[in-house]
């Protein structure tokens, strides 16, 4: 269960997110700021539940109902139930929700005005969640972890803190520099988005029970990376530079994120897209190829599974075989792709090899 706040209408009660309403209504951004241990809200009992769902409706997905209830067994006329909408919409301060009603009788006029919603909503959702997760991350030492106390009756509604910790750098490390961690207050609802979170969650596991403090989970990442990775299941954005994609598929992988895995293997496979060997030819030695790590984007797309990667980096060897053919990290790897062979047949072919002559 990831609801915190339950929401009561006449004889009917709703089970909410107090994040999501925060960041979608002014109106409870205020309440709540100020009373945020709320687990409760009560509404007149004159308000129609039918205009309330419409409300909770436009708040949740960012669309009005095509049609109201109303007549013989809800107790309210269509027009008390929209004059209901009319008033929840002032009371909440998301006027735009009788715009959007008004709109869904003409379906291209809905198309357009779902579109605008849901790109406010986002907007709405991807502001909040910079301000108060990204904003409250805490940089602790490594060490001190354990001791890091956040309550679960917060200002921002986190229900489970992940942590990242930072990795060392080989080439700048100092025996005297002491390892720090970041931590994310995070929303379990956002979460259960990655299917490893789902799973876990709703599993027996200690992550999955809920205490008074906020249990920290780990996630096999950089922080950086961390960060990429909730910016996607809470904005559904994903910007970062190709020197972080590896890491990003790598992550996704782990979590179960296929679009965000997809996205990563995108970033990388772009930069081959149309190259040919001319252009490999002049621009060989440049800056721009030292930034790619071909044989640890091969082996990435190995141990992902991501067919598109593999196919990238046969192209990118193929216009630059005169560079690698000597090399013997490419013997080595050209070993590695014999290796995966699963079934021995009469003649065997390398997949890699096939890749770079086709």
């Amino acid at each position: 269960m990831t609801t915190d706040i339950s929401v009561t209408v006449a004889d009917q009660k709703i089970a909410l997110h107090k994040f999501i309403l925060a960041a979608r209504s002014p109106y409870f951004r205020t309440k709540l700021a100020a009373a945020p241990e709320t687990t409760t809200w009560k509404f007149p009992n004159t308000t129609p539940p039918e205009a309330f769902a419409a409300a909770i409706r436009y708040l949740y997905l960012g669309e009005a109902p095509r049609e109201l209830r109303s007549g013989p067994g809800t107790g309210f006329t269509e027009s008390e139930v929209f004059t209901g909408i009319d008033k929840i919409s002032k009371h909440l301060e998301i006027e735009s929700l009788v715009e959007s009603l008004l709109d869904s009788g003409d379906r291209r006029r809905a198309r357009q005005r779902r579109t605008v919603e849901l790109g406010k909503g986002r907007d709405q959702l991807e502001e909040w969640f910079r301000q108060n997760v990204l904003g409250n991350k805490l940089v602790v030492e490594t060490r001190k972890v354990t001791e890091v106390k956040w309550d679960r009756k917060n200002s921002i509604f986190a229900d489970v803190l992940l942590r990242a910790d930072e990795l060392p750098d080989e080439d700048e490390g100092d025996a005297d520099d002491v390892p720090n961690s970041t931590l994310f207050p995070c929303h379990r609802a956002m979460l259960l988005r990655s299917e490893f979170f789902q799973a876990m969650f709703t599993s027996s596991f200690r992550e999955a029970h809920v205490t008074d403090q906020l249990q920290i989970i780990d996630v096999d990442c950089s922080p950086d990376v961390l960060e990429i990775i909730l910016t996607f299941l809470y904005t559904e954005r994903a910007d970062f530079p190709l020197e972080i994609a590896v890491d990003v598929l790598f992550a996704a992988d782990m979590l179960f994120i296929e679009k965000l895995k997809t996205k990563a293997a995108v970033v990388i496979s772009t930069l081959g897209s149309g190259v040919s060997q001319a252009e490999a030819a002049k621009t060989r030695g440049t800056q721009d190829e030292d930034d790619i790590d071909i044989y640890a984007i091969i082996r990435a797309a190995w141990l992902t599974r991501v067919q598109r990667l593999e196919e990238f980096a046969a192209r990118f060897l193929a216009y630059r075989l005169e560079a690698h053919i000597d090399s013997p990290e490419f013997a080595e790897l050209i070993q590695e792709s014999a290796a995966r062979i699963r079934a021995r047949q009469e003649t065997d072919s390398i997949e890699l090899l096939d890749d770079i002559r086709f």
